[in-house]
């Protein structure tokens, strides 16, 4: 319930088992609450395929979760993955963010290196983990 007003209000929502850790949240709260928001978020993958993303297997050519990233705040992490089914694509050194300034609409473009990790040689192919280990911070 929390969460679905919080995203009613284009706003976010932290949950904590304790009272010790609902200090930590609130911080970063308040620390991007001082900072801008970043809208209408698209993912580059590096894929030459339509920058569509679907859920649904057989729409497009990569699959994407979530398939649709309303808003990232500054400071908190996120995961974002995705299944790419181009035959002759090559994993990128980096992949690409891109998203709308609250307010003024400027264009943000964020870089994040790929990090691969190979199975054994059974496996059919690698395993490449994409997650923000190092929140992204923003600065009006």
């Amino acid at each position: 319930m929390c969460e679905g007003i919080a995203r009613a209000g284009n706003g976010i929502c932290l949950m904590a088992t304790t009272s010790d850790n609902i200090l930590g949240k609130c911080s970063k709260l308040v620390l991007a609450s001082r900072t801008f928001v970043l809208n209408d978020i698209s993912v580059d993958w590096g894929a030459r395929g339509p920058a569509e993303t679907s859920q649904m297997e057989g729409e497009s050519d990569i699959l994407q979760a979530p398939s649709k990233i309303e808003s990232i705040y500054s400071g908190l992490r996120f995961v974002v993955t995705a299944i790419i089914k181009e035959k002759d694509f090559k994993i990128p050194e980096e992949v690409v963010l891109r998203g709308k300034r609250d307010g003024n609409g400027d264009v943000i473009e964020i870089k994040v290196p790929v990090q691969i990790e190979l199975g054994k040689d059974d496996s059919p192919g690698p395993i490449v983990p994409w997650g923000l280990r190092n929140p992204l911070f923003f600065s009006a």
